[in-house]
């Protein structure tokens, strides 16, 4: 991840991203082309987990369905599952920091 991209900044600092079709250019500038063509979708979410301080992983989500619109609804449970997940990477990380 050296070459600027939105993933890229996302390992910045944790943040979370909603693209869609009325994203600002640059936005979809930013998105990888490798990105693009693996998902096919015209709207998608994008989340950075960190742990202690580190980043550990990107979660993206889509509808799976061109038909189908990502709501604020959609958005909200997807930042709450991330929350959900980094909470349960955070408890482990510490659990296994204790056991070495």
């Amino acid at each position: 991840l050296t070459k600027p991209s939105l993933l890229s900044r996302l390992t910045e600092k944790p943040s979370s991203i909603w693209v869609k079709t009325t994203s600002n250019q640059s936005i979809w500038a930013m998105v990888p082309p490798e990105l693009k063509v693996a998902s096919g979708a015209k709207e998608f979410f994008l989340m950075s987990i960190f742990i202690n301080q580190k980043p550990v992983a990107i979660f993206y989500a889509d509808t799976g369905q061109e038909t189908q619109a990502l709501t604020e609804e959609n958005y909200k449970q997807f930042k709450y599952m991330c929350g959900a997940a980094t909470h349960c990477l955070q408890h482990l990380a510490e659990k296994r920091a204790k056991e070495s």
